[in-house]
């Protein structure tokens, strides 16, 4: 399934994985793309030969900057004025951008370490995937790779606080919501 969404803002195509996801996942991830030029929406995307409804060869992207994002995944505002910024000033400095992901449960951000980097934002000329058994979901990138500054962030349900380790101090019970 392919769902695409065309607007002219940032010259960046956006590819969401949905993986089945609706609604309450999809809806926040959709609402903060405004700005971008290009949404497209598949359920799985092929990037290291594992069966999938569609590869990234086959979506007709319109730009040659790809931001990748899964369900549940939204475009802060603070990411959303750098990446304006960036691409409004001229041709970007790197080939590809790593963005920081803040995790958020029952609506808080999760504080201390709860984070990851994902290689989000890239140039499509300039990446390939891994092969099947290389040891990373990353793309390979042929150039220089910054980090942005602005964040995404990873709303999760209410109940997946129960997957979490015990808190184990005060600030970690209010942060989950725990009494």
């Amino acid at each position: 399934m392919l769902e695409q969404h065309r607007r002219r803002r940032l010259p960046i195509s956006v590819v969401v994985t949905a993986g089945g996801a609706a609604g309450p996942r999809l809806d926040p991830t959709l609402d903060s793309l405004g700005d971008f030029g290009q949404v497209c929406v598949v359920d799985r995307l092929e990037v290291d030969g594992a069966p999938a409804s569609i590869t990234l060869r086959d979506l007709p992207l319109d730009f040659d900057w790809v931001l990748f994002l899964d369900a549940g995944e939204v475009v802060s505002s603070r990411l959303a004025g750098e990446l304006s910024a960036l691409f409004h000033l001229g041709v970007p400095e790197h080939v590809a951008y790593d963005v920081l992901i803040d995790l958020r449960v029952a609506g808080r951000k999760l504080p201390f370490g709860h984070r990851r980097v994902m290689r989000s934002l890239a140039r499509r000329d300039r990446m390939t995937w891994p092969v099947p058994g290389q040891r990373t979901s990353r793309p390979i990138i042929d150039g220089t790779v910054g980090r942005l500054r602005g964040r995404l962030e990873l709303a999760t349900a209410t109940d997946q606080r129960r997957r979490l380790p015990a808190p184990r101090s005060a600030r970690d019970r209010e942060t989950f919501g725990v009494t």
